[in-house]
């Protein structure tokens, strides 16, 4: 089974969720293809080089944050 997460940085939230969920219920679909574009391909990243999610989740939010900011001055 090939997985692909699509592109489209608001569902990012969605594909972590997915990922996450993927890593702990079902791992062995994990074992063949996964890609991704845009917001997916970061979530794919995550899952095939066995990055925390979280961790990834965490820094999607700060540099938001972080432009959010910006654009407000």
């Amino acid at each position: 089974m090939n997985i692909s997460f699509s592109g489209c940085g608001f569902l990012g939230i969605y594909h972590i969720g997915v990922a996450s969920c993927l890593k702990t219920y079902a791992p062995y679909l994990l074992e063949n293809k996964i890609c991704g574009s845009s917001a997916g391909a970061i979530s794919a990243c995550c899952l095939l080089c066995d990055i925390p999610l979280d961790d990834n989740n965490d820094r999607r939010d700060k540099d938001y944050m972080r432009r959010r900011n910006r654009k407000a001055h």
